[in-house]
C-alpha cells in the first residue's frame, strides 16, 4: 500500500491576508547605489510590477540626491520606491511596506537579529512603542539611544508625498558634501 500523501502545512491568517493587492505596483524606482538591480531589489520590482520610471542613482551624495529630488517631483501619480541597489531580501519581507492597504509614505524597519550579515554597516533606530513611529535615526555623528530596530534600505513614498519628499532632497543636496560617496561600501541583507 503506497503512502498517504501529507496534507499542507496549515496557512497563515485568511485569504485576504495573504494577497498581493498591487497597491505599489507602477511605481518609480530609484536604486541608490548605481548598481541596478539585485536579488533584493529584484523583489521590489515583483511588487511593483509593472514599473514606472526606474532610475540608477550612484555617485556623490550631492548628485544622487539631486537627481533624486528631480525623479520624485516628475509625478505625483505613483508612489515612489528607493531601494539600496545592493538589498537582499524577498517579497514577503517587503509585503507591509509596499503592499499593505493604509500605508503612504514609510520605511522597512527590521529587528537587528533578522538581518542575517552586515549588521554594523545598516542605521540603527529606535521605533516607538506604538511599532510606528521612527523617534531616532542613527547618522554619522549621532548614536542612537535605545536602538531596537535597524534600516536595511527600502523607502515608500506616497504619491501625495513626492512635492516634499523632493524639497527635502533638494535641501539636502545643499548641504551634502559634494565628494562624499555613501555608496562607496556595501550594504547587506535582512
Amino acid at each position: 500500500m503506497s503512502p498517504q500523501p501529507s496534507s499542507p502545512a496549515p496557512l497563515v491568517g485568511n485569504s485576504d491576508a495573504r494577497s498581493v493587492h498591487g497597491l505599489s505596483a507602477g511605481s518609480d524606482v530609484a536604486f541608490l547605489g548605481g548598481a541596478g538591480p539585485g536579488p533584493g531589489p529584484s523583489a521590489v520590482l515583483e511588487l511593483v510590477r509593472p514599473a514606472g520610471v526606474q532610475a540608477d542613482l550612484g555617485g556623490p551624495v550631492a548628485g544622487a540626491m539631486s537627481r533624486l529630488a528631480e525623479l520624485a517631483s516628475a509625478s505625483d501619480d505613483v508612489p515612489l520606491v528607493v531601494v539600496a541597489a545592493d538589498l537582499s531580501t524577498s517579497v514577503p519581507a517587503l509585503l507591509d511596506l509596499l503592499d499593505k492597504p493604509g500605508v503612504a509614505t514609510g520605511v522597512a524597519v527590521v529587528l537587528p537579529g533578522s538581518v542575517d550579515r552586515g549588521l554594523d554597516h545598516l542605521p540603527m533606530v529606535r521605533v516607538g512603542p506604538d511599532g510606528k513611529l521612527l523617534e531616532s535615526v542613527g547618522v554619522f555623528g549621532h548614536a542612537v539611544t535605545r536602538p531596537n530596530r535597524v534600516l536595511p534600505g527600502v523607502l515608500r513614498v506616497a504619491p501625495e508625498h513626492r512635492g516634499a519628499a523632493a524639497a527635502a532632497w533638494r535641501e539636502a543636496t545643499v548641504v551634502a558634501r559634494n565628494e562624499a560617496d555613501p555608496f562607496a561600501e556595501e550594504r547587506y541583507a535582512f
